[in-house]
């Protein structure tokens, strides 16, 4: 699985890992995850989070966490340790229970036990403009990304699919149909925006997440 500089209609490179069928990640996710996501073992307790790139996780994620632990006196801990793609399967494995798992893959990747195992999942989306805006300064920040290209060629790589996690408006698609074909999938969708007012919606998160509130 190469990391490659890919290159766009613009002439434009962003540095991305390639897996699949040319699909790709970014160049510091970790290849066995990607390769095996679907084999990944989940628990009965687990809480799936999932969601776009700059769609709101790290924000929902926290939420999920303070809302399952019934507090808000927590340690600090990295969500990138229950982002699935950025570690090890043995890392996922030796986190304690209830886990809080987080990626960003498509429907079609992830674990086959999140439909056997029936396990709880929130799926977050966002207002295509806005992940447009904030995933091109997401890559124009990180160096690991080696991208110098401007807003308006970056539109047409995002459309392309030529970033980590492809094209969004196929991403959302291919979630609606698979959510669609599985009913018995306990998920809750919603929609991510920057609002005060969003207890209601936090409410329903620990609703439907069985946590305290």
């Amino acid at each position: 699985m190469p990391v490659e500089l890919v290159r766009d209609d613009s002439g434009d490179t962003m540095l991305l890992m390639r897996y699949g069928d040319d699909r790709y990640g970014a160049s510091d996710f970790v290849e066995e995850s990607l390769v095996n996501m679907r084999e990944v073992k989940l628990r009965e307790d687990d809480v799936m989070l999932c969601s776009y790139s700059k769609s709101g996780c790290h924000w929902v994620w926290e939420i999920l966490r303070l809302l399952q632990s019934g507090s808000t006196h927590l340690d600090v801990i990295d969500k990138e340790d229950y982002m699935m793609e950025f570690n090890t399967i043995q890392h996922l494995e030796a986190l304690p229970s209830p886990r809080i798992l987080n990626n960003h893959m498509p429907w079609d990747g992830q674990p086959r036990d999140l439909i056997e195992k029936r396990v709880k999942t929130v799926f977050f989306y966002r207002n295509p403009k806005d992940v447009a805006v904030s995933f091109f300064n997401h890559h124009r920040k990180f160096k690991d990304y080696d991208y110098k290209g401007n807003f308006n060629n970056y539109i047409n790589r995002l459309i392309q699919g030529k970033v980590d996690n492809g094209n969004p408006f196929l991403y959302l698609r291919q979630w609606e149909a698979g959510i669609m074909r599985h009913p018995e999938l306990p998920v809750f969708v919603g929609f991510f925006v920057f609002r005060p007012e969003s207890n209601g919606r936090t409410s329903q998160i620990g609703h439907f997440s069985g946590s305290q509130l």
